[in-house]
């Protein structure tokens, strides 16, 4: 029992006392009185941190072109990472391509789209043996690949 007024009286006296703080802070200023309100603290600004970039070597020995306006497996091709997928489509029917690593049912999507041109540039980031597979309709296409040296 004894416990319980104790905690009651603790939990009576912390609320007494904010609210007496927050009186003081709160208060119109008077010409008699000596308490000014409480500044609020100061935090330091936060120096914009660097951007993070990240460098590689842009792949530039082109490994294979192709076009064509048909489905299409491409002969396999060996890649040194990263490497990247330039391509075009012109048609508006359905147009997507795979890097598949040999060997494996490993692949990378790399287009998946239909209804309108599109073109676009995709890496990858792990050296290997792959071959790209191209399913398409209605539409002329063209791909080139580029590996790292």
């Amino acid at each position: 029992m004894k416990k319980g007024i104790l905690i009651t009286l603790i939990v009576v006296v912390g609320l007494l006392g904010s609210c007496a703080v927050c009186a003081i802070v709160t208060s119109p200023k008077s010409s008699t009185s000596t308490n000014q309100p409480i500044p609020a603290p100061v935090t330091p600004a936060e120096s914009p941190k660097p951007e993070t970039k990240y460098s590689f070597n842009e792949p530039t020995l082109l490994i294979g072109s192709w076009t064509g306006s048909t489905n299409k497996n491409t002969q396999t091709f060996s890649v040194k990472e990263p490497w990247r997928i330039d391509w075009q489509y012109n048609g508006d029917g359905y147009f997507g391509i795979k890097a598949i690593e040999q060997g494996s049912s490993n692949y990378e999507l790399i287009a998946n789209f239909s209804g309108k041109p599109g073109s676009d540039k995709s890496y990858i980031h792990k050296s290997g043996i792959y071959y790209l597979q191209i399913d398409t309709t209605n539409g002329n296409w063209s791909i080139k690949v580029y590996s790292s040296l």
